[in-house]
């Protein structure tokens, strides 16, 4: 099966993205995102942050007390990220990446877009021991 891929930044692609963020068109969702986190997950947490783009919302995460852990398919807009944040940031999309079982405890947010991609390619999801 072959890989797919959507919003793949390139330079000029995360460029641009990283112009808006300095603009602060974003704020407003990082800040309501990082509200559900405070309210869900105890400070200290380890954090999953499936495409954290130029590293915006992994930085103000990190401020507030989490560890962050990012996957991204762009190189381009992982270069920013580590700019910005001391997340530890992998390349790679996150739906390909092989993990051992897991242990999800508490309550946690989580959502997912699936729009436009081929149904063999969606995200099977979290799977536990």
């Amino acid at each position: 099966m072959e890989d797919f891929y959507f919003e793949r930044f390139d330079e000029r692609g995360a460029a641009f993205y990283e112009l808006l963020v300095k603009l602060h068109v974003f704020d407003w969702a990082y800040s309501a995102t990082a509200k559900l986190v405070e309210a869900a997950v105890d400070r200290g947490s380890r954090l999953l942050e499936v495409g954290p783009g130029v590293g915006k919302l992994a930085g103000l995460l990190e401020r507030r007390g989490y560890r962050v852990v990012g996957v991204d398919v762009s190189p381009a807009m992982l270069r920013r990220a580590r700019r910005r944040t001391s997340a530890d940031l992998v390349a790679g999309a996150s739906w390909a990446r092989r993990c051992g079982p897991a242990r999800l405890t508490g309550r946690w947010p989580s959502s997912r877009s699936t729009t436009g991609a081929p149904t063999g390619s969606r995200p099977r999801g979290l799977r536990g021991p």
